[in-house]
């Protein structure tokens, strides 16, 4: 399954894409890959391990609450997802 987020207003996918990559070690998909409406957006895989779903899910709530940026919906479905 596929999860989209919004990117944090005044950032664009590639640079949301950048800071993931670079400070908590996340691969995701820039949406602007998928065509100029997919720009703001952000696209996850929760095909990994469980484990390394759940780590990144973490790493992304840490960086919420160091800079307050994230959509909390998309991270909180993923943080208690069922499998």
């Amino acid at each position: 399954p596929y999860i989209w987020l919004k990117v944090p207003e005044g950032m664009t996918s590639w640079k949301f894409f950048d800071q993931l990559l670079y400070e908590v070690n996340i691969v995701s998909t820039p949406g602007v890959g998928f065509g100029p409406s997919g720009e703001g957006y952000l696209r996850l895989t929760a095909f990994g391990q469980r484990e390394e779903c759940q780590e990144a899910m973490q790493a992304l709530t840490e960086l919420d609450i160091k800079y307050n940026k994230i959509k909390r919906e998309a991270v909180d479905y993923f943080l208690f997802i069922k499998w």
